[in-house]
């Protein structure tokens, strides 16, 4: 097993980006890190370990919550044109999600879906992708890289009532502007 964690390690590095912009610039490290002042609202708290002009803000405060508890819910935000059970979802680098495969009953019979969907939440609209895994599967693991790449590993493929089957191929996907 340990062997295999290192191939997969080396894969993921060397595998090539074809039809993406490369990997993160400089340029792009730096505005992940330290966005500009004019990307940044007034009133947005201080990033962690900065201060807020009087030096109240340290490394150790708590980060401040997205809502308060009493603000929680649950909205619905679009439906998927495939649906899926145990897809891999991975957040992109623009802001999109990325939901790949899973398990989908949408067909008869019920089998491992490579179908790929990307929601915008800006648009909030779920769009098919024109491509999809080689070998459709759930249950897997998707993993973004500092590029625009997406890797999905493992999981399970089920064809018809055929057995189980645990793909061996990793993938790459790569999402424009992701």
């Amino acid at each position: 097993m340990g062997v295999r964690t290192i191939r997969l390690a080396l894969l993921a590095a060397v595998l090539p980006a074809a039809g993406c912009d490369g990997p993160p610039r400089v340029a792009d490290a730096e505005a992940d890190v330290a966005p500009d002042a004019a990307d940044v609202p007034a009133d947005a708290p201080p990033d962690e370990g900065e201060t807020d002009g009087a030096g109240e803000v340290g490394p150790d405060a708590a980060p401040a919550p997205c809502a308060r508890a009493s603000e929680a819910r649950v909205t619905t935000v679009g439906l998927l044109s495939t649906g899926r059970y145990a897809p891999a979802a991975v957040l992109l680098r623009d802001g999109r999600v990325l939901a790949a495969g899973g398990w989908s009953d949408s067909s008869s019979p019920s089998a491992s879906t490579g179908t790929l969907e990307v929601y915008d939440p800006v648009a909030g609209a779920w769009t098919t992708l024109p491509v999809r895994l080689a070998r459709p599967r759930h249950d897997h693991v998707a993993v973004r890289l500092p590029d625009c790449r997406v890797v999905v590993v493992g999981g399970q493929q089920v064809e018809g009532s055929g057995a189980p089957v645990a793909p061996v191929e990793v993938e790459a996907i790569v999402v424009p502007g992701g």
